[in-house]
């Protein structure tokens, strides 16, 4: 099937993510928007965009970040990439996490350090767990996962998180 070629063939690019290649790829994209005059940058990222995310507003030099359920809270998920504790507790910028009380991927008890790591922090971050929701919650309608009331509430917050960051 092709979409099974497709899926083996992008989790080959996924499982070969390093720090030191992410670092060069996001450098790279933040140095071309600086250059067309953008003054304040933010990451947002989904899923394995969302590690990257928390990662990125522990390393580089962007002025906040806001994850949707990314993964590897207690472990690394890549070379050289913090994990998200770890990078919670080096936080350079505010950061806000989105996460779902029923994603497998996020336990419970991962969560929970998560934020507590947070409390820790004198960044302006927050770790917000939307009830009876799972991975992708915010995902295309279309998607089963999909939940709109969840959604909602979750950009809305994001985007006052956003505008407060970087104006």
């Amino acid at each position: 099937m092709v979409n099974d070629r497709v899926f083996n063939k992008a989790r080959r690019y996924h499982d070969g993510l390093t720090a030191e290649g992410l670092s060069v790829d996001l450098e790279g994209a933040l140095e071309w928007i600086r250059a067309h005059g953008v003054q304040k940058v933010a990451i947002v990222g989904f899923s394995m965009g969302g590690t990257i995310a928390l990662w990125a507003a522990a390393t580089l030099r962007i002025d906040a970040a806001v994850t949707f359920y990314g993964s590897g809270l207690t472990s690394s998920r890549w070379p050289g990439v913090l994990s998200g504790v770890d990078a919670a507790r080096a936080l350079k910028v505010p950061w806000m996490g989105i996460y779902g009380e029923r994603d497998a991927s996020t336990p419970a008890d991962d969560l929970l350090l998560l934020r507590e790591t947070l409390a820790l922090n004198a960044t302006r971050s927050i770790a917000i767990v939307y009830p009876h929701v799972g991975h992708g919650f915010a995902l295309d309608p279309q998607v089963r996962r999909h939940t709109s009331a969840a959604t909602e509430g979750a950009f809305e917050m994001v985007q006052f998180f956003l505008e407060t960051h970087l104006s």
